[in-house]
């Protein structure tokens, strides 16, 4: 693995003495520590960007929509960009903030 997908740009990635997984705009830096590690802190990091990202374009579109919703979650799901409950939860799979292709299809 030699680079990673975010916001439909491929960013190298470079490792590090350190714990945390970090992004400085055009370069992932992920510590130095096993595969399985670096994998997890990946996850951990997509989801969090990813709320992030899909809470202010929830937003966006629920001020223009006049639209409510209860809570914006970000999972691991693979075969489907997002969903929906009852509830008005929105679900959003965290690869959705990571291809340019995926983002065109989610709110944007």
């Amino acid at each position: 693995m030699e680079t990673l997908a975010f916001l439909g740009v491929e960013c190298p990635i470079k490792t590090y003495h350190g714990q945390d997984m970090m992004f400085d705009g055009g370069c992932f830096r992920l510590p130095r520590c096993a595969v399985t590690e670096q994998k997890m802190l990946i996850k951990q990091w997509y989801k969090r960007e990813g709320k992030e990202i899909f809470i202010k374009r929830v937003q966006h579109w629920a001020e223009k929509m006049d639209a409510q919703y209860s809570a914006v979650k970000v999972t691991e799901a693979r075969t489907r960009w997002g969903s929906c409950s009852g509830q008005n939860s929105l679900n959003f799979s965290f690869g959705g903030c990571c291809s340019q292709r995926a983002r065109s299809w989610i709110m944007w």
